[in-house]
């Protein structure tokens, strides 16, 4: 729960990869790579934001958290789940779209990849595996449709949303040219 987007609010978009419900910044709840890597077998490979279209709305919902590790210095290692939001997503207000929920996947040395409940037990990542965590988001506020098309400009220029997820969630059309972004009304 301390990555997860935070929900849009009358005044602004909400938090990205906050442990804050209502929307407030607030500052990280998680170790730091270093030392989550020195309490435990693992090597953290990305860090990051989650992209895409989650809890769209006039004022859209943060970006939840994107975390992989694999075993380090081990065999192995093996875990409990106990995450939240995996199969119901907080609901929008006001005409906002849902947030997403949260995936937690193994990718395998194989190259296949295994979804992994969020109340599953014994959970085994390999030596030459991946344990991948995409953390939920909460829900947009206000119709997507009234989203300032500036703003779809600049959810499009920071590669938060595509062209095509402008057009069919935002009604806005956009154009990229050498790193910019104009908008067709």
């Amino acid at each position: 729960g301390g990555a997860v987007g935070g929900p849009g609010t009358i005044e602004r978009d909400g938090t990205d990869a906050t442990s804050t419900p209502v929307g407030f910044p607030s500052p990280p709840t998680a170790a730091d790579v270093e030392v989550m890597e020195a309490w435990y077998p693992i090597l953290v490979t990305e860090r990051g934001l989650r992209p895409g279209v989650h809890g769209a709305g006039a004022s859209r919902s943060g970006a939840g958290g994107v975390f992989t590790m694999e075993p380090y210095g081990t065999e192995r290692f093996v875990g409990q789940m106990l995450g939240i939001r995996q199969w119901t997503p907080l609901p929008g207000t006001a005409g906002g779209f849902p947030g997403s929920t949260a995936d937690f996947l193994i990718h395998h040395a194989d190259g296949t990849e295994e979804r992994v409940s969020a109340m599953a037990a014994n959970v085994v990542v390999e030596a030459g595996e991946s344990f991948e965590l995409h953390c939920p988001t909460s829900g947009g506020l206000g119709d997507p449709l009234d989203r300032d098309p500036a703003r779809v400009a600049d959810d499009r220029a920071e590669g938060w949303v595509t062209a095509d997820d402008a057009q069919a969630i935002y009604g806005v059309m956009l154009e990229l040219q050498e790193n910019q972004v104009s908008i067709d009304l």
